[in-house]
């Protein structure tokens, strides 16, 4: 049989507000980066077992350096949308066009 799925893409208000709802996750993220990687946005959470801040400790340190930079790449992707100071997210997506 020949069936299309029909595909449902998010808008930006859309992406802002599954960013939100998924705000622990990249606080987790953060917590795995550890303090001195701070997005500004998020803190990481007060107390996390002691392996999550060893997410990227394991491997060659090439692999340490590319596992540290795709968890700060899933930050910065997300992080004007985290950012609860600039209001709602059809606000926080309004600020961030003018801005570009």
């Amino acid at each position: 049989s020949n069936s299309t799925a029909k595909r449902t893409v998010l808008g930006a208000v859309g992406k802002c507000c599954l960013a939100r709802f998924l705000e622990d996750d990249y606080r987790l993220i953060q917590s795995m980066l550890g303090d001195a990687n701070a997005s500004n946005v998020l803190d990481p959470f007060e107390y996390v077992h002691p392996i999550i801040r060893e997410a990227c400790e394991w491997g060659s340190p090439t692999r340490r350096q590319l596992c540290r930079a795709d968890l700060q790449s899933m930050l910065h992707r997300r992080a004007e949308f985290l950012d609860r100071s600039l209001g709602t997210c059809r606000d926080a997506v309004t600020l961030v066009d003018e801005s570009r």
